[in-house]
């Protein structure tokens, strides 16, 4: 079961790397990826105004073109019969011959005319030619088209389109002239099928729906798609307006028309908005606005990663060599407490040798003391102690030195210090006439961090300290919490630190001890480390009167886990 609880809980460690990966990459995220997205967003908005801008303007360009187009065929249709009215002699109007041979050029020209016919001032049909027969009593006088032309000042008019006699699609044009035998009407019925195979061929190549619409809004001629398309909306245009442009709505789609009315008839031309094609440049545009930001946006994600992932691996390496420079430091204070470690180990020692002489003195039959197990039971409890005191000291020593895996955990400093003083200097320091205090505040807060560095750091202040002091001295070791933050200090009686000097102390390989005592990498070594635990290491000294290290510990988190 304990060799399965390492899986089942993580290591505060990996679970900093997996935040430095997280924080990596809602850091670039946040520099690339969502400017980027705020970008693309911003230019599909620009786009849909800019193509719908483009839109309205293809629809009214469209619209006004086609108006133009018919206004210029129905003029031309106009002109045709009014050089029939400009160049009959009247005087023999009622010539069938010439009037079928007229209508005869007419067709041969264009055979959108289907028939040709004479009315006077009354309405009454006085010749005629065409496919529909007995029409010599039609009258015309209930026509509102004939009326209107008759009362009207201008010279012609052009109907809607509607079936007539033939029951076929058509529409008339009606010219009027006053002569000798007073006011004649010219008229003929149109075909307009070549109309509408024109706006066929338009709608084709311009993915566009045409139509042509009267006054009132009722269809005049349109495709098939056009009319069940038109079933489903309402296209009321203001008569007052000449042209303009629509919206409407069909199945929840917004659709879009423009219209241009047309200046020879009462008609206009209708231009809508195909819903059911997408033209070349739209696709090139949509392509440009959705997939280019997407592959843009791929990229970016596979950067941020990789980066991220990146930064990871840097950041292990750093470790990695901050804890063999941590190590090298730390090597180099257990050199500097070699002579002390071995006193402190000879004390024991000492004790064992003189211990185990007098035990074998007392088990001696030449000295007939005839020692019994009480009597001796003492000396034998004293080197007991000895040796486990000297286990202690070496095991310390040992568990210090040894290199270990960087590893965050909630620790108790007073624990910490207590472990570390209490086995290097309190005897030794008390011998060497160095008075060694402890103030310890109960109930701190636990810190994160790592326990060994920290050892590591309390260790290179408490160096620094004795090697600063010339007996007689004082070193004070104390903590505190102070505005959130759990503090350790430690403060010396010995000669301080000059100006000049305390601005290069936490420079690497910069010392003030004598060659072969310092390595320069003590204070170094230990900023590295309180920084890595989001901490701070501040310094305050009096030349003469001494020092007081200060090393600063958030209660919550730490620097390396919130990066």
């Amino acid at each position: 079961m304990a060799e399965n609880e390492p899986k089942k809980q993580e290591s505060l460690s990996e679970r900093h790397y997996k935040e430095v990966f997280r924080k990596q990459v809602l850091r670039l995220f946040l520099m690339y990826v969502v400017p980027l997205v705020v970008l693309t967003v911003f230019f599909q908005l620009q786009y849909k105004s800019i193509v719908e801008e483009s839109d309205n303007r293809h629809l009214e360009l469209v619209s006004e073109h086609q108006a133009n187009m018919f206004d210029l065929y129905l003029k031309e249709r106009v002109l045709n019969l009014e050089s029939f009215l400009n160049t009959q002699n009247f005087n023999n109007v009622f010539d069938e011959k010439g009037f079928e041979n007229f209508l005869i050029s007419l067709q041969s020209e264009n055979e959108v005319y289907i028939d040709l016919g004479l009315i006077d001032s009354s309405g009454q049909l006085l010749l005629y030619k065409g496919p529909v027969q007995n029409l010599e009593s039609e009258n015309y006088s209930n026509e509102e088209w004939f009326n209107k032309l008759i009362d009207g000042k201008e010279s012609y008019i052009i109907t809607d389109i509607y079936l007539g006699f033939r029951k076929k699609p058509h529409f008339t044009i009606a010219l009027k002239k006053s002569t000798e035998k007073g006011l004649l009407v010219l008229k003929s019925s149109l075909d307009p099928k070549i109309m509408n195979d024109y706006m066929q061929e338009i709608e084709e190549a311009n993915d566009v729906l045409l139509a042509l619409i009267n006054v009132n809004g009722e269809l005049q001629l349109a495709s098939k798609s056009v009319k069940d398309f038109y079933q489903n909306i309402s296209l009321d245009k203001d008569s007052s307006d000449v042209a303009g442009y629509r919206s409407t709505k069909v199945d929840g789609e917004e659709v879009f028309y423009a219209f241009s009315s047309l200046h020879e008839a009462n008609w206009s031309s209708l231009v809508l908005q195909d819903i059911n094609t997408t033209s070349e440049y739209e696709w090139l545009g949509l392509s440009a606005i959705y997939i280019v930001p997407f592959l843009g946006l791929l990229i970016s994600v596979t950067t941020v990663v990789f980066r991220s992932k990146k930064m990871v691996k840097l950041e292990r390496e750093k470790d990695i060599v901050r804890n063999q420079l941590v190590q090298a430091s730390k090597l180099a204070s257990v050199g500097e407490l070699a002579s002390g470690i071995a006193h402190e180990i000879n004390n024991p020692l000492a004790i064992i040798g003189s211990e185990n002489g007098l035990v074998m003195d007392m088990l001696d039959p030449q000295y007939g003391m005839n020692s019994t197990r009480d009597d001796l039971l003492p000396h034998l409890q004293r080197i007991d102690d000895a040796v486990y005191r000297c286990r202690d000291i070496t095991r310390k020593l040992l568990s210090f030195v040894r290199q270990t895996e960087f590893k965050l955990e909630y620790y108790d400093i007073n624990q910490l210090l207590e472990e570390l003083l209490e086995g290097f200097y309190e005897r030794e320091l008390n011998v060497s006439n160095i008075k060694f205090k402890k103030k310890y505040q109960e109930d701190l807060p636990k810190v994160m961090l790592d326990g060994n560095q920290f050892k590591q750091v309390a260790l290179n202040i408490v160096n620094n300290a004795i090697d600063a002091i010339s007996p007689p001295g004082k070193i004070t070791v104390q903590t505190f919490l102070e505005n959130d933050h759990v503090c350790l200090a430690v403060t010396d009686t010995g000669c301080g630190i000059s100006p000049d000097v305390m601005e290069k102390i936490f420079l690497p390989f910069f010392s003030t001890k004598e060659v072969g005592k310092g390595t320069g990498l003590g204070l170094p070594v230990s900023y590295n480390i309180i920084k890595s635990f989001g901490g701070e290491i501040s310094v305050e000294s009096i030349p003469g009167k001494g020092t007081t290290f200060k090393v600063i510990l958030p209660v919550t988190g730490n620097s390396r886990i919130q990066q």
